[in-house]
């Protein structure tokens, strides 16, 4: 007893001995506008002395004697020091543009960016905002480290290729889910998402964040929450935005009129357009021997043909027109917060006939119903119409007519309301008269929203129930028109054909979170989760063919004279989850969390319907240490750690069960087998293990963060040869594997802040290996793709570009040289000689983005670059413009001159032979990917706020220009190396389609993509 008296007081006297070596200071934490900043951090530099402010932003401590100077942090603000002065002092706080002080949305609940131990990035909301695109996936190309985004070509209305830390799977898809409000979206849904209406937006990257999602978070999540009201008065906003498109150039460099007829002559070919004249000029009609004719006659014939060129891809394309605008309203007092927004968009597309128009609007609302709770809803919809090339896999690609047909071919009267009043490409198709005559396009309504329930029975518990309901209805129509060139081809007189297809989905999820944070202690921070998840899908698909119609302007189906097809189908999927996460940290110093997730779906197979997901992360600010206290200069120094597993999947509905085909047999219903069952099919798995670090510096001026990661995939889908006495010829089964490591750094630095001028300079790289580590369980197992180009292979990555190997041109006698299987030079060309390549395939094994923000006064200026490389593309455009004689009737590259000529020629192409028949694919048209692209640039003005006091009505008003493509290095490649979706490759959103996922295969006549320049106005009321 007396031993705790004297520690009583000794404690009393150590107090007041603390008290009597510092002073008692006051203060208030302001904003910029002067509004208080409630529960702000206060600390002493230089010790350990701190406290946190009151709600009205009032705070008091004891500073220690010779300490003259606080510091402020606050969560989305700049971190501000004050010196005090005689006891009391006023710190006004910055909004923060550094990314560790945001806080963080992952889906099923918010927490700050300082807390996580995951593999996060954040992107500004305004960064996507000010893009003259209309799909929020082309928005975020080069704005995060391991997120490698490309767009598949420049048709409007285009999805972007998302890759978040490479390729995930061998045959059931690699692309990220979208988390809109808390709910996963319908790939529609994004598409019709207004990037206007968006207020946060977080990437998922690795197991540890992304296991929630269980089964479906395998490659990534994308997480979009939308905006909300604020307090104060209503606030009217309105945007509108102007733009001009064009197709960016590549460097093929095509020959000219000029230069194509003497190419011709020198191969003694001899076109239409000369064999015409020649037959005219009492040459003999039957010879083919332009070399006969005399040159003096010939030229004059040619000079004929130069003076009526015609730029083909001037014919088929246009300079096009980009429009925007939205007006929205937002509010919020002590009952309801609002958000109202309507859009619309319209993008005419560089090509001639092709469109996307888009409508549509959002109600974001909530209501606090009582003191312990609360309703909302976010909802949307949309409207989208794509008018689209009817089919971009043959000659009725206007894309082949640009590049094959040659300059001297000309344009007929496009009045003539019949395919004879349009040329024929050398394809034999009039392209323009397919354009017009033969229309296609699509139409997508979109609705859906969240709707829920929070309920706050205690204090720092809330019990939240929300129902997620999507509603997709897609339409398409594709109409030959009666009398049109493909009509004539397809049925021999007039006749039209129409097919009307399409599909219904309604998806709805219900989710029940309980969420408890809690600190303990002052020191001790708790958080705990745990909810459960419904999702059910269903699908109604319909297609229905028509032919026999009387007049073009005729188009419904009921006008069709006889039918032809007609079949409709349904699908259902659905998918039941139990999970939970939990996070503690001690002084927000030390940091662990962890999750689990438990998955059941009607997809897998009858042994394996579940799967269970998990995680677990550590973390350590080592900034916050007292020994690092000293070191002023260093804000934040967190290092962290995870590993986990999440799933995909994306195996198709009834992958798994034994299936039927029934039809009529001898007048009667009559069924046989179409597919085996696989009862052990399962969700394709993966495990990450990562390290980061996340560091601020010099006032948090300088921020970043570098992350290492393994990835591990295993169960992936292969189909698997199986004897053909069973009735089928292979099954689908869980037997690849994978691995995917990298390295990825992100980098932000503000070289100037004052008041008049801010500059930035930003930037992000990202690494990546990827490795076939399993097919079907053979030793050293290659499997050859159907695209004839590349394999998959044991030990390489995958997709590597798997033919034969050219060995250059003989300078002897002009030949085209093969490397054999052993490695020796032949003139002898064999498809047995296809050989992987090592070190060439599609797959980009580096990208990475550039940004520079500047500011001076009232000025901003903001520039984006992206670049990607590390891989091959097979230039099959170039390929075709060359061809050594093969293709000599289309249009051809200049390079086509640099061919052998004469003994000891070297450098060179092989010698062109009319009609080649030994030209052969080869490793001869590869081409390294690499590029640089500058992105964007946006100049805005801002008018300032005393000259809009004046008005009293305009709260707010900008100006701004944006220049969008701008200019592209690449050093090795002839087209434009984003675009490589092209003719062959399968619809990518389809699953078990294998090389469609891969972006840049090939280089074929895909749609090319645009630069723009655009100018709109913000006015905020």
């Amino acid at each position: 007893m007396k031993k705790a008296l004297l520690l009583c007081v000794l404690a009393v006297f150590s107090v007041l001995q603390v008290i009597a070596q510092s002073r008692h200071v006051t203060g208030k934490v302001l904003d910029e506008s002067g509004n208080p900043v409630p529960f702000a951090t206060i600390r002493v530099r230089g010790t350990n002395v701190g406290t946190q402010a009151a709600a009205d932003g009032s705070f008091s401590l004891n500073v220690p004697v010779g300490k003259e100077e606080v510091e402020v942090s606050y969560v989305g603000y700049d971190v501000a020091k004050a010196a005090i002065k005689d006891g009391a002092v006023t710190v006004r706080l910055n909004k923060s543009t550094a990314a560790l002080d945001e806080v963080v949305v992952t889906g099923y609940q918010t927490v700050k960016r300082t807390s996580l131990t995951g593999a996060i990035a954040t992107v500004d909301a305004k960064k996507v905002q000010d893009i003259p695109v209309l799909n929020i996936g082309n928005a975020l190309q080069g704005k995060a480290a391991g997120v490698q985004i490309t767009a598949q070509n420049g048709a409007p209305g285009q999805n972007a290729f998302i890759r978040i830390r490479g390729v995930g799977s061998l045959a059931a898809g690699s692309d990220p889910i979208f988390v809109i409000d808390g709910v996963i979206a319908d790939t529609r849904a994004y598409n019709a998402l207004n990037t206007n209406d968006i207020a946060d937006l977080t990437i998922l990257k690795d197991a540890s964040s992304s296991a929630i999602y269980g089964a479906r978070g395998a490659n990534g999540v994308i997480v979009i929450t939308t905006k909300k009201g604020k307090g104060g008065e209503p606030v009217v906003k309105v945007n509108t935005e102007y733009g001009q498109q064009s197709r960016i150039k590549d460097n093929y460099k095509m020959m000219s009129t000029a230069q194509k007829l003497q190419y011709e002559y020198d191969l003694d070919f001899t076109n239409y357009y000369i064999s015409n004249w020649m037959s005219e000029n009492g040459y003999d009609p039957n010879s083919t021997d332009i070399q006969s004719v005399p040159m003096d006659k010939l030229k004059g014939e040619w000079a004929n043909l130069e003076a009526h060129s015609t730029n083909w891809f001037d014919v088929v394309m246009q300079d096009a027109t980009l429009l925007k605008n939205q007006i929205s309203i937002a509010g919020a007092d002590d009952k309801f917060n609002y958000y109202v927004s309507l859009d619309h968009s319209q993008q005419d597309g560089i090509l001639r006939e092709s469109s996307f128009k888009r409508t549509g609007g959002r109600l974001n609302l909530t209501y606090k119903a009582k003191k312990w709770l609360t309703l909302g809803t976010n909802t949307s919809f949309s409207s989208y119409r794509i008018n689209a090339l009817r089919d971009r896999y043959n000659a009725q690609n206007p894309f082949v007519a640009a590049y094959t047909t040659n300059p001297y071919e000309q344009v007929m009267d496009s009045t003539v309301d019949n395919y004879k009043g349009y040329n024929l490409t050398v394809n034999g198709f009039p392209i323009m008269e397919a354009l017009k005559h033969n229309p296609s396009f699509n139409i997508t309504n979109y609705g859906g929203g969240t709707y829920y329930a929070a309920v706050h029975p205690i204090r720092d518990l809330e019990v939240k129930t929300q129902i997620g309901l999507q509603y997709v209805d897609y339409q398409s129509e594709a109409y030959t028109q009666p009398g049109s060139y493909l009509d004539n081809i397809l049925n021999g007189k007039p006749t039209g054909n129409k097919t009307d297809a399409g599909f219904q989905t309604f998806n709805y999820v219900w989710t029940n979170t309980a969420n408890y944070r809690h600190t303990f202690n002052e020191n001790h921070n708790v958080s705990l989760l745990v909810g459960s998840e419904f999702t059910k899908n269903h699908q109604k698909t319909y297609s229905m063919s028509q032919k026999g119609f009387a007049s073009p302007d005729l188009t419904t189906l009921d006008n069709g004279a006889s039918p032809q097809t007609a079949t409709t189908s349904k699908n259902d999927w659905t998918l039941w989850g139990l999970f939970a996460t939990g996070s503690y940290n001690y002084k927000e110093k030390y940091f662990v969390d962890g999750s689990i997730r438990r998955d059941g779906s009607s997809r897998f197979g009858s042994n394996t319907k579940y799967g269970t997901f998990y995680s677990v992360g550590l973390a350590w600010d080592v900034a916050k240490e007292e020994f690092m206290h000293n070191i002023e200069w260093v804000n934040t120094l967190k290092v962290r750690g995870s590993i986990g597993s999440s799933g995909n999947f994306n195996i198709g509905n009834y992958n798994s069960q034994s299936l039927y085909n029934f039809a009529s047999y001898n007048g009667s219903s009559a069924a046989k087998p179409s597919q085996l069952p696989s009862p052990d099919l399962a969700w394709e798995k993966q495990t990450t293990t990562s390290l980061g670090i996340d560091f601020a510096a010099f006032d948090s001026r300088l921020t970043g963060s570098i992350d290492y990661y393994d990835q591990k995939r295993q169960n992936l889908l292969q189909l698997v040869p199986i004897p053909s006495t069973v009735g089928f010829t292979n099954i689908l089964l869980n037997l690849g594997s994978m691995k995917n490591t990298g390295v990825e750094l992100a980098l932000k630095y503000q070289f100037v802040k004052s008041q008049n001028l801010d500059v930035t300079f930003g930037g992000n790289i990202a690494f990546n290996k990827n490795r076939v580590t399993k097919l079907t369980g053979k030793p050293n197992e290659e499997i050859p793709q159907p695209d004839g180009y590349t394999t998959l292979k044991v030990g390489k990555p995958y997709l590597n570009f798997y033919m034969v190997r050219s060995a250059g041109t003989d300078p002897n006698n002009g030949d085209a040289l093969y490397y054999d299987n052993d490695g020796k030079v032949t003139n002898v060309y064999s498809s047995s000689y296809s050989q992987v390549l090592d070190g060439k395939s599609p797959n980009p094994t580096y990208s990475g983005g550039l940004n520079l923000d500047v500011r001076w006064k009232q000025f901003f200026l903001a520039a984006s670059a992206n670049y990607a490389g590390g891989n091959y593309i097979y230039n099959i455009i170039y390929e075709n413009a060359l061809a050594d004689g093969y293709n000599v009737s289309s249009w051809m590259s200049t390079d086509a001159f640099n061919y052998w000529k004469k003994p000891g020629d070297k450098n060179v192409q092989p010698k062109p032979v009319l009609y080649n028949s030994n030209f052969y694919d080869s490793d001869r048209w590869l081409q390294k990917g690499d590029y640089i692209r500058l992105r964007d640039v946006t100049l805005s003005y801002s008018v300032p706020a005393n000259v809009l006091a004046r008005t009293k009505v305009i709260k707010g008003l900008s100006l701004y220009a944006t220049g969008h493509n701008l200019a592209t290095y690449r050093p090795h490649y002839k087209g434009d190396p984003e675009v490589g979706i092209g003719s062959t490759e399968s619809d990518p959103t389809s699953p078990i389609t294998g090389s469609a996922y891969i972006n840049g295969v090939y280089s074929l006549y895909s749609y090319p993509n645009y630069k723009s320049w655009t100018v709109g106005i913000n006015v905020t009321l």
